[in-house]
């Protein structure tokens, strides 16, 4: 069977890649932020809630599904990759 190691640099080039670094930093003030919004949510009628609350969400399963799905193609391509576990 041959090794074949897949070209992820479209996704990232590494998790010490900037791009990785900024999309970790993102994903923390949008999980930030969302809890700041639901905190805050009282004061607003409920369709703009969930209005909000579905776009606030879904930045974020953006974002945490690029950066899982990375991980999980490095280990898939190479179940040795320790950074990837």
């Amino acid at each position: 069977m041959e090794n074949t190691l897949w070209n992820l640099n479209n996704i990232y080039e590494s998790f010490d890649s900037e791009k990785f670094k900024n999309n970790i930093k993102t994903l923390k003030e949008k999980i930030k932020s969302l809890y700041v919004y639901i905190s805050s949510a009282d004061a607003l009628s409920t369709s703009e809630v969930i209005k909000n609350y579905i776009k606030k969400t879904n930045d974020i399963l953006e974002i945490s599904s690029m950066l899982s799905e990375y991980a999980l193609l490095r280990l898939s391509s190479n179940s040795y990759d320790n950074e990837a576990m």
